[in-house]
């Protein structure tokens, strides 16, 4: 049985590439550079792309005590496909349901990121306290 990693779950497309690469190679046949690189680019993506947050974040105030609703409901609906993708990636991974949940989780994984500079900048944020704030 071919067990997969977190990882080949929470990119969905990745995993079936992994399957196949492995079905290649017991056939005889084995995979291209092409495959290897459709499998471990989103690997790399999801952890390259949190060093990306402080050019993405484009809110007035930095810390989320003072973000407004929709920054909160993102973050929340974040941790919850995290988690989720954490969930299905421990599974077996011989769910075709639970294949494509994790392929919907994997683009809001990475939406998320993509366009956080468009909805922190237009969410409405608390004011920040004058003993918070930079004083020039």
């Amino acid at each position: 049985a071919l067990v997969r990693t977190a990882a080949a779950t929470a990119t969905g497309c990745a995993a079936n590439q992994a399957c196949a690469c492995a079905a290649a190679r017991r056939s005889g046949s084995a995979c291209t550079w092409i495959d290897a690189l459709a499998i471990v680019a989103p690997w790399f993506g999801a952890i390259a792309v949190l060093f990306l947050i402080p050019w993405l974040d484009r809110a007035k105030v930095k810390s989320y005590r003072y973000r407004g609703k929709l920054s909160w409901a993102l973050l929340l609906s974040f941790a919850v496909s995290f988690i989720w993708l954490g969930k299905i990636g421990a599974g077996t991974g011989t769910d075709p349901v639970e294949t494509i949940i994790g392929r919907v989780l994997t683009a809001f994984y990475f939406l998320f990121f993509f366009t956080m500079p468009i909805w922190t900048k237009i969410d409405k944020t608390k004011p920040v306290p004058e003993r918070v704030t930079m004083h020039e």
